[in-house]
């Protein structure tokens, strides 16, 4: 099932939960004005932060010293933004002038905020053991 359009709100017993699985993990939360908007993040010791969002996002932004593609500014530090979520491969069928066209692109799969939390678990796993 792909969700687009669904907006999840994180309840404070979800906020408690990745409170404790990140600290198991040995990240710190990371206090930002977006806190507003729904989104959740923590800090590896590294700088590789972790954000989850209530759209259903999950990201992981690695600070760089180049500005380039999709960007944030976290502490006054430049950082670069990996989309984490699953993609799908979908069709789009369009007829035009008595034509068919088939347009084929990816869709994000948005997650729960339990799913977004084991993605994220799953991909500092996957970080840490590159190197």
């Amino acid at each position: 099932m792909y969700m687009r359009e669904k907006r999840y709100t994180f309840t404070k017993a979800f906020v408690q939960a990745a409170e404790i699985a990140m600290a198991e993990l040995g990240l710190q939360r990371v206090e930002r004005h977006r806190e507003a908007n729904g989104t959740l993040m923590w800090s590896e010791p590294s700088g590789v932060v972790y954000a989850l969002y209530e759209s259903g996002y999950c990201r992981r932004l690695v600070p760089t010293n180049m500005h380039w593609g999709t960007a944030d500014s976290i502490g006054g530090r430049r950082c670069a933004m990996y989309q984490l979520n699953r993609t799908a491969i979908t069709e789009k069928v369009v007829v035009y002038a008595g034509k068919r066209y088939t347009h084929r692109g990816k869709e994000r799969i948005m997650a729960s905020p339990y799913e977004q939390l084991g993605i994220c678990v799953a991909a500092i796993a996957r970080w840490r053991s590159r190197g």
